[in-house]
């Protein structure tokens, strides 16, 4: 488990529920907003990244770096403290991401 990429369901699943397939939507977005905007959605030492996964909202990509700001709610999406808030499905993921780019 590595704390960066993992999900609030990892950390507390009495609060967030048990971790699902839409754990790895969360851990995927969390590689795509690296990917994208050169920084991981929260650093730090090991528990404060376990606390701001839980408890913050990371900054908007468009706010980190020069990408689409459509990107920003594909993103922020995946990223949901609720998996219910997640997308689906990684193809919906997939959708919103080549939309934000005009593909």
């Amino acid at each position: 488990l590595s704390p960066q990429y993992a999900a609030p369901e990892q950390f507390d699943s009495e609060k967030y529920g048990s971790p699902n397939t839409k754990t790895d939507i969360y851990q995927l977005g969390t590689i795509f907003y690296e990917v994208f905007t050169g920084t991981k959605p929260f650093e730090g030492e090991t528990f404060e990244i376990m606390n701001q996964i839980q408890n913050r909202e990371p900054k908007p990509p468009s706010e980190v770096a020069d990408v689409p700001k459509e990107l920003d709610d594909v993103l922020l999406k995946t990223l949901s403290k609720s998996k219910e808030d997640r997308q689906e499905s990684v193809l919906y993921l997939r959708d919103g991401i080549q939309d934000a780019f005009g593909l």
